[in-house]
């Protein structure tokens, strides 16, 4: 089903363009797609599924532009992504350095186990790109995990990233 999640005109600690400021509306798209590159420097380009753009709302004082995320969330990368960027959206304009991204264990249980590593930025984007490479390692095996019923994916984090320095 299609959905969207609306991200906000700008950094959360920036001022943005206010209705009623003159030539607003240029200058809203404006903010609105350089809030979209920072977006996209930060968290990375939209996934399959996902697309990042300025969308009008009505107000009892005028329109206004905001970004928004619209997602197909039977995509699980792209409803992951709109949620990301709803909580991970930059701060200011500076803040466009992608997060760290942090390593966990991806254990399949079939009738034998098979453990790998794997980098995501949280538990559930390990247990999607973990659960492919699953796949890949257990044909590679000759296991055909489609035929097992009780395939268990389990995921736990290995290393916590070192914590960047504050930025002055």
């Amino acid at each position: 089903m299609r959905d969207d999640m609306s991200i906000g005109p700008s950094p959360c600690d920036e001022s943005c363009v206010q209705v009623g400021e003159a030539n607003y509306m240029e200058r809203a798209r404006e903010e609105c797609n350089r809030f979209i590159e920072v977006i996209r420097k930060k968290l990375g380009d939209e996934p399959p599924g996902a697309r990042l753009a300025t969308k009008a709302f009505p107000h009892d004082f005028g329109t206004y532009h905001e970004v928004v995320c619209y997602f197909d969330d039977s995509y699980e990368e792209a409803r992951h992504y709109a949620y990301q960027c709803e909580s991970e959206t930059p701060q200011t304009w500076q803040d466009d350095q992608p997060p760290p991204k942090k390593q966990y264990r991806v254990i399949a249980h079939l009738s034998c186990r098979l453990n790998l590593t794997v980098e995501a930025e949280s538990p559930h984007m390990a247990r999607v790109r973990g659960e492919a490479q699953v796949r890949a390692k257990a044909l590679g095996a000759g296991f055909d995990i489609d035929h097992y019923d009780d395939v268990a994916v389990d995921v736990e984090m290995v290393k916590e990233p070192a914590n960047a320095p504050p930025q002055s």
